[in-house]
């Protein structure tokens, strides 16, 4: 069958007009997809993250934040969502705002150990530490817990004074109680014993008061009232005041010194088990058998 020339000549010209065609298409197949965010609506504009960047941003750096009280670090505490990248302001912030306080100035953080499971010793100087991601690291070691106290001044003001725990004993060296003495950083321990008298009432006035350093129940240093207090460190030492007795008050008398003891309490011995060993010490100086035959 023969094809009408004008007509196979019509058809060629369709399909080399069409190859443009098919080429572009090809050509936007493998183009890779773009997406484009349009200008959000206004509603969305009064969400948090509005555009896809400070989103993605948010997901990426968003850290679930436990907030414990330091004099009760077992407790549940309470949990915030924060920016690791949140600097010490926004974090004091957001934690007086959740807590209900009026001044986040008065607020104190202490890092977590990531070894005890515990705060660490040494609380957070203010603005100390730049980032929360920074706040939530110890010796390598990523947490996820804080720990606050509630100051009754603003805390850059309290790092001007330094604050001893000392506690105070009787007569009988019976523990009393706990005194927080906060004094300028160049006071000597006089002044801190003359804030002690204060408190003590009129059972202890006039009363001559020593401050010693104790470790494990030890003493391992009397105070002398011209000392300064500001390289105190009561992380390590338990810093203890009580009552001069008489028979120690200066000046002692010709020849006489004091001393240092150490006293310890060891369990009552077993009846049976000393009759026992005073049986096995009589058996050899004797030269006998024991009473289960050896000798």
């Amino acid at each position: 069958m023969e094809l009408d020339e004008g007509a196979v000549e019509q058809q060629q010209q369709q399909q080399v007009e069409q190859q443009p065609d098919l080429q572009q298409q090809v050509q936007e197949q493998q183009q890779p997809a773009e997406v484009v965010q349009q200008q959000p609506h206004a509603e969305l504009l009064k969400c948090r993250y509005p555009h896809v960047p400070a989103f993605l941003s948010y997901i990426r750096n968003r850290r679930l934040v436990t907030f414990r009280r330091l004099d009760d670090p077992k407790e549940p505490g309470l949990q915030l969502e924060l920016l690791q990248d949140d600097d010490y302001d926004t974090v004091t912030a957001a934690l007086a705002g959740k807590l209900g306080a009026g001044d986040a100035s008065q607020l104190r953080l202490t890092q977590h150990n990531a070894y005890s499971n515990m705060p660490q010793r040494t609380p957070m100087k203010y603005r100390g530490v730049a980032a929360l991601h920074q706040m939530l690291q110890h010796a390598n070691h990523a947490t996820d817990t804080l720990y606050y106290e509630l100051l009754d001044m603003p805390l850059q003001q309290l790092e001007q004074l330094k604050s001893l725990r000392v506690h105070f004993h009787n007569d009988k060296t019976e523990f009393v109680a706990e005194h927080v003495v906060r004094l300028p950083r160049d006071s000597s321990v006089a002044d801190v014993l003359k804030d002690m008298s204060s408190r003590l009432g009129a059972d202890y006035a006039g009363r001559q008061l020593r401050l010693l350093e104790v470790y494990h129940s030890k003493i391992y240093k009397v105070n002398e009232p011209d000392e300064e207090i500001v390289n105190m460190n009561e992380n390590y030492w338990l810093i203890r005041a009580e009552p001069v007795p008489a028979d120690e008050a200066p000046p002692l008398p010709p020849g006489h010194r004091l001393i240092h003891v150490y006293h310890i309490s060891s369990p009552k011995p077993d009846a049976a088990a000393a009759a026992a060993a005073g049986a096995a010490a009589a058996a050899a100086n004797n030269g006998a058998a024991l009473p289960d035959g050896s000798v």
